[in-house]
């Protein structure tokens, strides 16, 4: 009777149990916010761990799979050796144990396609923008990015819920048939000791001989993948999160950056970077249309109209372009953007720089990555980012000289420190190494 009560509590259990399942998309939405924030995310890891775990998994495997067999072949034996005829009922009753765990497999894996899918795409957004964190956090739309991922991951939660309903009810059998097991091979037991074929003693090392250890190696064997999997990605994710960032900017033997005599350690960073726009060497534009590429530069309360659009694309040079496109800025660009070329995706990339409206303008390289023998897309982006850069400050990271002869100031830097500093003329006024470099006596 009292295993049958037992039997009881442990559905109730593996009720409680089974809507572990729905919340663990709440671990991995924790785990994925810190993420935009680092900066140093993107740093290559020690990858000499990963390529060990998964022999050290394989070999710890086998090591217990062995030793769970020669603990469950020696625990039949003296079963059998106690109480043969006991031994063999218990025995009978294991298809209904495999039973009770196909079930629980078979409600579990219910729904499953559709939860993949929304994680995966809940995945694919993530990893779209933990690859491009520093154009995420270039344009300050890490919350936009994370509400995508969220309400994906929310969808799988809402699947894991309904399938929650029915999981729990077989899981919960499943874990209290074990126990109604144990109430009937004992009310067996009882039997055969009051014909006095066994010791009540024996009984119990026969049932526990069996059933303890076969139970002990199944729970094992089933979970052991799943633990050290858990124990690999909590690993991977804790190495992230805890990484410290190269350039400290609270270090007090650091160098200031001052804003308007203001130094920036001083200032809110999200602040901050909506001060800035950054045009890189190689532009990012994400899976969507050439719009949405765009507006991502803008925070999520700023509205913009067509008109503020087009005004931007027209500083690029590029709004006659998307006119002619077939959706025209409605346009998809694909995850590898094969339908613009590189002076294309360079000049959308200046229209979000634009309609951003900064006060700084960070111009890195950004004409390097351009075909050397399409020279109407080279003149085209540097038109654009002329235009583009008209009313404010810029900051232009370049390694030809024609780049940046126009700029006010000009810093020669060697081996990571500045060497030179002045203007185009004056620096060549000095015969030093811009001098050098723009004659080519130094490369």
């Amino acid at each position: 009777m009292s295993f049958a009560i037992f039997g009881f509590a442990q559905f109730v259990a593996g009720f409680a149990v089974g809507f572990y399942k729905a919340w663990d998309v709440t671990l991995v939405m924790v785990a994925f916010v810190p993420l935009l924030g680092i900066a140093g995310v993107m740093q290559d890891l020690n990858n000499k761990a990963r390529h060990r775990c998964p022999f050290a998994q394989k070999r710890m495997r086998l090591g217990i799979m062995e030793n769970s067999l020669v603990a469950a072949n020696c625990a039949v034996a003296i079963a059998m050796a106690f109480g043969w005829k006991f031994g063999l009922v218990i025995i009978s009753t294991t298809p209904i144990l495999v039973l009770a765990g196909v079930m629980s497999m078979k409600f579990q894996s219910g729904g499953e396609k559709k939860n993949t899918e929304h994680t995966e795409k809940s995945g694919q957004i993530a990893s779209e923008a933990i690859v491009n964190l520093q154009t995420v956090q270039s344009l300050s739309h890490e919350q936009f990015f994370y509400e995508m991922f969220a309400k994906y991951a929310q969808l799988a939660r809402r699947i894991d819920f309904r399938r929650s309903a029915v999981y729990t009810v077989s899981y919960g059998f499943s874990r209290a048939v074990i126990f109604f097991l144990y109430a009937g091979s004992f009310r067996f037991g009882y039997y055969i000791v009051s014909n006095g074929e066994m010791s009540f003693a024996d009984v119990f090392r026969v049932f526990f001989g069996i059933t303890y250890v076969a139970m002990t190696f199944g729970q094992v064997i089933a979970f052991l993948p799943d633990h050290s999997k858990a124990k690999m990605a909590a690993a991977q994710i804790f190495k992230i999160t805890d990484q410290v960032p190269q350039i400290d900017s609270s270090d007090p033997k650091g160098v200031r950056l001052m804003v308007d005599s203001v130094d920036i350690r001083c200032t809110n960073v999200q602040n901050f970077r909506a001060q800035l726009a950054v045009v890189e060497q190689e532009p990012v534009l994400f899976n969507n249309t050439i719009r949405e590429n765009i507006l991502y530069a803008l925070p999520d309360d700023r509205l913009t109209s067509d008109e503020e659009l087009h005004a931007a694309a027209n500083v690029a040079n590029i709004h006659d372009f998307m006119l002619n496109l077939p959706e025209k800025y409605s346009t998809v660009v694909g995850e590898k953007v094969v339908q613009l070329s590189g002076g294309e995706r360079q000049r959308v990339s200046i229209v979000r720089a634009v309609i951003r409206n900064p006060r700084i303008l960070l111009l890195d390289d950004a004409t390097s990555a351009l075909d050397s023998n399409s020279e109407k897309a080279a003149m085209n982006v540097q038109t654009a980012l002329k235009a583009a850069s008209s009313g404010r400050a810029c900051i232009v990271i370049a390694h030809g000289l024609s780049t940046v002869k126009n700029a006010d100031i000009i810093a020669v830097m060697d081996r990571g420190e500045i060497i030179e500093q002045g203007s185009h003329d004056e620096l060549l006024a000095k015969n030093g190494h811009n001098d050098q470099l723009t004659r080519g006596k130094k490369s």
